[in-house]
């Protein structure tokens, strides 16, 4: 008996996050790297060093934007999702998964098609979509700093297969320099950098504009309390997810279990469009148990 309650404390032990202070976060978190892409400023001058092109004016950013149809489908949660002028759209995530990202990338791409589609768009009309992950690991083990992964045809290399699809990891354990713009690897140093490190100057004016968004951040009245929130909440999905079998928390499942953790999110944060976003949930179906539960919203 002493063995199976040493386990199942053991077992507590592998579901509990730690949660970082909020003055001591760095780029490399979700809920930061999201605030800091808030900036448009700050969000096209990214991608603009990505794509080594000038890019048209944003005129869409949601930050942790939920992609679900339906409370039963696994969905997904978008760090930063954006689309310009010539419409087309870009997921930026700071990634810290390692497992299968190939197949994660894909998946990104088909929930933005679904999303795009269920606004209006045919077949025919789908946008140029990219989909950027930040990663403080190697994710193709080739030891580069910028990885752009295209359709081609095997038959016919040099044909342009024009899906418009592209997946760009950029990863902070390169060591190709000669072959990548200073500017990246100086951001990508900036990314890897601890909270100590991340204040020292990097020789870079972008990274000084990022350096001064996450002390402004840090100072804004109310910031802290969201985040922590933010936090409490990721930690019972978590929790439950791990209860459940599921390395990402219930996004599926059964619906007592779904509704609990909504209700508990909302006692916590009684807002249901963040909520949806943590919980990757559609606003709809949280606002249906918000009612259900007689919880007042903000």
């Amino acid at each position: 008996m002493k063995t199976s309650e040493s386990n199942i404390n053991s077992a507590s032990t592998d579901f509990k996050r730690t949660i970082v202070p909020f003055q001591e976060q760095t780029i490399r978190n979700n809920f930061m790297f999201g605030e800091v892409m808030k900036d448009g400023n700050n969000c096209k001058e990214f991608l603009e060093l990505v794509l080594n092109k000038k890019i048209s004016e944003l005129r869409i950013i949601q930050n942790e934007k939920s992609i679900l149809p339906h409370p039963d489908y696994h969905g997904v949660r978008l760090d930063v999702f954006v689309r310009d002028d010539e419409g087309t759209a870009y997921n930026i995530e700071m990634q810290v998964a390692r497992d299968h990202i190939e197949q994660r990338a894909r998946y990104y791409h088909s929930q933005m098609d679904a999303e795009l589609l269920l606004a209006g768009n045919k077949y025919n009309e789908l946008p140029r979509s990219y989909v950027i992950f930040i990663c403080c690991h190697d994710p193709l083990k080739m030891k580069k700093y910028v990885y752009n992964i295209v359709s081609r045809c095997n038959e016919v290399p040099e044909l342009e297969y024009g899906d418009g699809v592209q997946t760009i990891f950029l990863s902070t354990k390169g060591t190709n320099d000669s072959e990548v713009s200073a500017e990246i690897i100086k951001f990508l140093k900036y990314v890897g950098a601890d909270l100590r490190e991340s204040t020292r100057d990097f020789e870079s004016e972008f990274v000084k504009k990022l350096q001064a968004s996450i002390a402004r951040i840090k100072q804004m009245r109310g910031k802290e309390a969201e985040y922590m929130n933010t936090e409490l909440i990721m930690q019972d999905r978590y929790d439950a997810g791990k209860a459940a079998g599921k390395a990402e928390g219930i996004t599926e499942g059964r619906a007592k279990e779904r509704d609990s953790l909504i209700v508990n999110a909302l006692e916590k944060l009684p807002d249901a469009f963040k909520v949806s976003e943590i919980l990757g949930l559609s606003v709809d179906y949280v606002l249906k148990v918000a009612n259900e539960h007689n919880i007042l919203l903000k």
